[in-house]
């Protein structure tokens, strides 16, 4: 049975992070107490700083040589479990997109490839086996079970920035790199020519002029002027100048 000073502990150790959560939250949605770019500075600070040294820390304090190798052992089977399975289903629902027929020519197949697989791999994965343990757990777990329960959650913690993590890296950059070569594969070369790039006519040979048709067949030639835009007002004093010129010229052509 649970009892009140145990929900003392959790609470005790649960208020600091939701005060904070809280007033930060208070303050930028009703008190306007931060802009968006002090918000974006607050952000990027912890993410540079706050958190790589709370994680170094988590893992420094860490020992190697005294891990519960039971618990390493279980956290690493679900893991491997909920990874497999996930990545399985992936292969089998990538197969069976190729079978089916596409429809709505290149947008469907375009959206289709953009949601990969492997994203839905990602986030179940990132859901299921990679919580907030850092932010959330070590305290929720020391309230609830004392000292002993951040210890073992540290190794939890070791094992996920040292192996689980890099797991997901490479599927990120295995993304990346498959999007990368369909993109290369399905993207038209047009090599730009100029018109002084063009061999005169002089030059060819009579016999060579459809080979060289042949080659410049696909070329594509793109000549781009930029002018200097007038303003409006300067275009239409322009205009009644040059009239007023053109009518004392036929006046004084009259009068001759």
């Amino acid at each position: 049975m649970i009892t009140w000073l145990a929900v003392y502990h959790v609470v005790e150790a649960m208020a600091p992070l939701y005060t904070a959560a809280v007033l930060g939250y208070a303050s930028v949605r009703w008190l306007k107490a931060f802009s968006e770019e002090q918000c974006a500075g607050i952000n990027h600070f912890v993410a540079i700083y706050a958190v790589p040294v709370l994680i170094f820390n988590m893992v420094s304090t860490n020992n190697p040589y005294a891990m519960n190798g039971r618990l390493v052992a279980a956290d690493t089977l679900q893991k491997a479990v909920m990874l497999l399975g996930l990545v399985a289903w992936a292969a089998w629902e990538s197969r069976s997109r190729r079978r089916r027929p596409s429809i709505g020519g290149g947008k469907a197949s375009a959206s289709a490839a953009a949601a990969s697989p492997l994203q839905w791999v990602v986030t179940a994965f990132s859901v299921a086996s990679l919580p907030n343990t850092i932010i959330m757990g070590v305290p929720l777990l020391g309230g609830m079970y004392g000292a002993m329960s951040k210890d073992l959650m540290k190794q939890i913690v070791v094992m996920q920035f040292c192996v689980w993590y890099n797991v997901v890296i490479f599927i990120y950059e295995y993304m990346a790199a498959r999007r990368a070569a369909t993109a290369m594969d399905g993207t038209a070369k047009i090599s730009p020519g100029s018109p002084g790039a063009a061999p005169s006519a002089e030059k060819i040979a009579p016999n060579d002029e459809a080979i060289v048709a042949a080659k410049r067949a696909h070329e594509v030639t793109v000549n781009i002027e930029i002018t200097e835009v007038a303003p409006a007002s300067t275009v239409q004093k322009d205009l009644a100048d040059n009239t007023t010129t053109t009518v004392a010229r036929e006046m004084s052509t009259d009068a001759e």
